[in-house]
């Protein structure tokens, strides 16, 4: 059996999203859906159950658009929680009343220290909310962590930000070059990088698949209440498990996870092969400030 009860789950509590990622997947999907997970379906399937991660946000949406969100934290509590998020949304009560849940991390996308270079990316959000959000949420006793996807037009201030992340009361940043430059690379403000000669962002050959999903023990619900074994399936396929229509054991010991383990074993997809064929790779480092 492919797996037994998950040991750490995703949650796309909304697939919408106030920014415009031009590598974001939602940006190269025509007619995306919209809609998000409700703190009663969550309530319902999930009562009971322990993991050792659970994560809100994961493919296309921002979670702060779920008007559950508060709710859903709150019900999982004290369970380790990490919210990924752009951060530029929501008012102060939100921020303060996010603080207080226990054992939860809140990863800010934050792509510059200023607003000219961080919306070159993130297109549609707001700098200085954004800073004043992190400022409300850290000083209420959040714990947070800045994240600092590298470009060519924001490298020269990567120091600064880790900077500005000590000084508001950051727990942790990261950097990450990214391998969504060879997804789709027709944007100016986006260039490739020579990345550390130690750690090469690209090659050209396909290693076997070795599914992280499985190694983890993780599955990922969609916002429509669709199952994957990660969050980089519903690109290319569609599931027919659904937390609106099965309880969460039924979903686990379904033999959906069986044939996915015979498929990227003997004809692995295109998605298996490059997010864990290691064809494409990420440079990825987290610091503890």
């Amino acid at each position: 059996m492919y797996l037994r009860s998950p040991r750490r789950i995703t949650f796309e509590l909304s697939s919408q999203c106030n920014a415009r990622c031009p590598m974001c997947p939602r940006e190269l999907t025509e007619g995306f859906p919209v809609t998000q997970l409700s703190y009663e379906t969550i309530k319902r399937v999930f009562d009971g159950y322990q993991f050792d991660v659970i994560k809100h946000g994961g493919n296309f949406g921002d979670p702060l658009l779920c008007k559950d969100l508060l709710k859903i934290v709150k019900f999982f509590e004290p369970q380790p929680q990490v919210i990924h998020t752009n951060g530029s949304l929501r008012n102060l009560s939100f921020w303060d009343s996010l603080a207080k849940i226990k054992n939860l991390i809140v990863v800010f996308g934050i792509d510059g220290t200023d607003h000219e270079t961080h919306v070159k990316y993130r297109i549609g959000t707001d700098f200085e909310k954004i800073m004043n959000n992190c400022k409300i949420f850290i000083n209420a006793g959040g714990v947070a962590r800045w994240q600092f996807i590298i470009f060519e037009h924001n490298e020269h201030q990567l120091e600064k930000a880790r900077e500005m992340a000590a000084d508001l009361g950051f727990k942790e940043f990261d950097f990450i070059y990214t391998r969504r430059f060879y997804l789709k690379d027709q944007f100016d403000h986006m260039q490739h990088l020579n990345p550390p000669s130690s750690q090469p962002i690209f090659s050209t050959e396909y290693h076997p698949v070795v599914c992280k999903s499985k190694q983890l023990e993780e599955i990922y619900v969609a916002a429509d209440g669709s199952v994957f074994a990660c969050e980089k399936l519903p690109n290319d396929y569609t599931s027919d498990l659904n937390i609106h229509e099965m309880s969460f054991e039924e979903i686990y010991y379904n033999r959906y996870f069986d044939e996915l383990e015979y498929e990227y074993n003997n004809n692995p997809c295109d998605t298996c092969k490059v997010n864990c064929g290691i064809s494409y790779s990420n440079v990825h480092k987290r610091e503890k400030l």
